[in-house]
C-alpha cells in the first residue's frame, strides 16, 4: 500500500496520511505540483489556511530556528510539557516580496511552489532574497529525531516527500467531516480515499521506513559525550585564565592592558572545534578565548601576556599582538576592526594561489 501512495505522491497526486495514534488523517500534497485547482481542493478541507510544511534542514539553511525546545522549555516551568509540545510545530509565515498582499491563492500558490523550488535544488540564499516576514502563507517546520517524542502529520508528510525523493516540502490538512467537523477515524478515511481516488499510508508504515531510511540530510550527527565535557572543560579553563590575568593586573603584579572576554568564551571554543590547520584567524586586542580555543599552548600565552621571554613570543608581543602561525593566528591588533583589510588580503593570496582554507576575521567593539 505504501508502495502506490509513494508511485501517487511522485506523480503529484494528493495521498492520505493516517496518524494512527491521534486517530484523524491529512490530505498531503508535493508542493512542486500544487496550482490553484489543487489549493482550493486543499482549503476547502482546511480550518484555515493551508499548511505548508518544511524540514529542520531547511528552517535552519535560512535561518529559522525550530520552536520546540523552547515551547517545551517554557511547558517545564509552567508544569504544561505536554501543552508545549502539541504546540512545537508553530512555526513562521512568510511572502512573497513582489505580491502586493500575498492574499490571492495565484500569489499564495506561487510562494508554496518556489519553497519547494529552493528546498529541492538547494538555493537557500534565493529565500531571503525573495520572502519576507511575517506573511500570508503559514508554514510549520519539521524537526528531525522525534521517534523517541511525539511524531506528528508534519513530520509524516514531510519525511515521506523526501523519501519519495521530492523537495520536503508539503501542503497539508486535517481532513474533518463537513457536517459537524470531526476528525475522520480510520473507517471513515479509507471511505474517503476510496471516493476520491487517493492512496493512504499508514503512520505504522512510514514510521518503519523513517527508522530505516538513511537519507544523508535527515541523519542527525550526536558528537561523542566527551567532546561535549571536552569543549565545556575549555570553556571553564579560558575562564580561569582571565580570571587570573584580572587578578594579577589588578594586584599590580603585571603592567599593562588587559581586555577580557568574560562571557564570551563559547566563540573561541567553537573556532577551535571546526578550523583546520590550513585556516587562519586573526582577532582582536580581546582575544585570549580564541587563542586558546584554537589550541594555543596556554603556558606559554601565558608567559606571553605577563611579558616572560617563555612565552609564546618571546614576551615581546604582550596580550594584545600575539601571533602563533603554529596554530593559524596570524595576528592579534590593538586597533578595532584593522584586520579587516589584512584578513581581507590573505583570503585574496589563498584563492590566487588556489589554497585550501579559510581566512576567519574575528571582530567587535562595535565596529
Amino acid at each position: 500500500m505504501l508502495e502506490q501512495a509513494k508511485n501517487d505522491f511522485q506523480k503529484g497526486k494528493p495521498v492520505l496520511i493516517y496518524h494512527n495514534e491521534e486517530d484523524e488523517t491529512a490530505l498531503v500534497l508535493p508542493c512542486e505540483y500544487i496550482n490553484e485547482d489543487m489549493y482550493k481542493v486543499l482549503r476547502r478541507y482546511a480550518t484555515g489556511d493551508v499548511a505548508v510544511m518544511l524540514d529542520q534542514n531547511f528552517g535552519d539553511k535560512i535561518g529559522i530556528s525550530f520552536l520546540s525546545d523552547a515551547l517545551t522549555l517554557a511547558a517545564e516551568e509552567n508544569a504544561q510539557v505536554e501543552s508545549a509540545v502539541k504546540q512545537s510545530h508553530a512555526g513562521p509565515t512568510f511572502d512573497l516580496k513582489s505580491a502586493k498582499t500575498g492574499s490571492s491563492d495565484n500569489e499564495k500558490v506561487q510562494a508554496i511552489r518556489e519553497f519547494a523550488y529552493i528546498a529541492l535544488h538547494k538555493e537557500y540564499e534565493m529565500f531571503n532574497k525573495n520572502f519576507i516576514i511575517p506573511g500570508h502563507v503559514r508554514t510549520y517546520i519539521a524537526r528531525r529525531g522525534l521517534l523517541d517524542e511525539r511524531i506528528g502529520h508534519t513530520e509524516l508528510g514531510v519525511f515521506f516527500s523526501k523519501y519519495c525523493g521530492l523537495s520536503g516540502v508539503v501542503c497539508m490538512v486535517t481532513i474533518r467531516d463537513e457536517a459537524d467537523g470531526h476528525t475522520y477515524n480510520k473507517f471513515e478515511s479509507e471511505k474517503f480515499a476510496r471516493e476520491h481516488n487517493y492512496s493512504i499510508a499508514y503512520q505504522d508504515e512510514i514510521l518503519e521506513v523513517f527508522r530505516t531510511y538513511n537519507a544523508p540530510e535527515d541523519k542527525v550527527t550526536q558528537a561523542p559525550a566527551n567532546e561535549y565535557l571536552n569543549n565545556y572543560s575549555k570553556l571553564k579553563y579560558i575562564r580561569k585564565f582571565e580570571e587570573t590575568l584580572e587578578m594579577l593586573f589588578r594586584s599590580n603584579k603585571i603592567r599593562g592592558s588587559y581586555h577580557l572576554a568574560i562571557g564570551q568564551e563559547a566563540t573561541g571554543v567553537a573556532l577551535g572545534t571546526v578550523l583546520k590547520e590550513s585556516d587562519v584567524v586573526f582577532t582582536t586586542h580581546r582575544g585570549h578565548h580564541i587563542a586558546l580555543g584554537v589550541g594555543v599552548n596556554p603556558k606559554k600565552f601565558f608567559d606571553e601576556c605577563i611579558g616572560k621571554n617563555t612565552g609564546l613570543d618571546a614576551g615581546h608581543a604582550g596580550p594584545m599582538h600575539f601571533y602563533s602561525k603554529e596554530k593559524g593566528i596570524w595576528g592579534a591588533n590593538g586597533i578595532v576592526a584593522a584586520n579587516a583589510g589584512i584578513s581581507l588580503g590573505v583570503a585574496l593570496s589563498k584563492k590566487i594561489d588556489s589554497a585550501n582554507g579559510i581566512v576567519v576575521n574575528v571582530i567587535g567593539e562595535g565596529s
